[in-house]
């Protein structure tokens, strides 16, 4: 299980990464990148928000430069680009802490800012962040946006083994969301992916696919087969079918996962890498032994080299936000 929970909480929080509200003016650059965001085309986003930042950054507001900071973290985050994204969100939080922009803007990007220390391992700075931007969002009444935080609360919690404490967090997901007019199907969809990874803990494999039937259903039909959240749950669809000994289907799902994930972020990306660390596991449970020493070996090579560049143990900031 623990093994599962180490690469489905990174993939999970890449569905809770993207909240950002679109705004007027000169940040039309900003909308269409926040666009790009929102259907996983990273790397053309980074080539909208860097030279906007680099060049036009005394035409805009300081509201609308966090906002793009904000945005460009989450694609760096997304492709590997860690330090990157550090300084990105930095960027953004000094900016929004200190403009007149909405409470909003700055919990999204707290919350954002939590998810890049959650995948380099700082958890307990990931903690401080979100309880952060659960606050703000609660001072607001912002529903949508506490049902979003307490879905990452509950990840956390999973990831530090606190099943109890993740029951309660994303229960009051639920509830939450429950209180929005017009609730976001993205954000349920990304509940209901959390409530997979924790039903699979609670050994309860019937609401594990059930849950994951939910999230892949709302995906496919609010954005088409081709859309690359799709792949989460297909892993984590995947990982309830291997944990009943339905390789096959376990097999086509985790294929199908790694298709969408190959066209974007890529397959030397970390999300790529790391799902074909569980898919590896797949199939050495299904007997096929090379295959999965081969896979395995790629990806952990490849990871390590990630590592190393990025230096993901180096010292981050974050408590400073406390």
């Amino acid at each position: 299980m623990k093994q599962f929970l180490s690469w489905a909480i990174v993939i999970a929080l890449v569905t809770f990464a993207i909240p950002v509200k679109a705004v007027e003016g000169r940040a039309g650059e900003i909308v269409r990148a926040a666009a790009l965001i929102d259907q996983g085309e990273w790397q053309t986003s980074i080539a909208v928000l860097e030279p906007l930042l680099r060049l036009n950054r005394d035409e805009l507001s300081p509201t609308e430069a966090g906002i793009a900071w904000n945005l460009l973290g989450t694609a760096y985050q997304s492709v590997g680009e860690y330090q990157k994204a550090r300084r990105s969100f930095e960027a953004a939080l000094r900016l929004l802490q200190n403009s007149s922009a909405p409470v909003g803007q700055q919990a999204a990007a707290l919350d954002n800012f939590a998810s890049l220390q959650l995948e380099v391992g700082q958890t307990e700075a990931a903690e401080k962040l979100r309880n952060k931007a659960k606050r703000l969002y609660e001072a607001e009444r912002d529903h949508a946006g506490i049902a979003r935080v307490s879905g990452n609360l509950a990840l956390i919690a999973l990831q530090r083994g606190r099943f109890k404490e993740a029951g309660r967090s994303l229960a009051e997901a639920f509830r939450e969301s429950a209180l929005v007019r017009e609730p976001d199907p993205d954000d349920i969809a990304a509940l209901y992916s959390v409530q997979c990874v924790l039903a699979i803990h609670e050994r309860d494999l019937p609401k594990a696919l059930n849950a994951a039937e939910q999230a892949i259903g709302l995906w496919q039909h609010r954005h088409g087969p081709q859309y690359f959240m799709l792949a989460y749950g297909y892993i984590v669809r995947g990982e309830v079918r291997n944990k009943r000994g339905e390789y096959p289907q376990a097999r086509v799902d985790f294929e199908k996962a790694l298709s969408l994930l190959a066209r974007s972020p890529g397959s030397d990306s970390p999300s790529y890498l790391t799902v074909e660390l569980a898919y590896a596991q797949v199939l050495r449970n299904a007997g096929s032994d090379e295959e999965a020493s081969h896979m395995e070996n790629r990806a952990r090579s490849k990871l390590e080299e990630l590592r190393h560049r990025e230096c993901v143990q180096c010292s981050l900031s974050a408590l400073s936000f406390r």
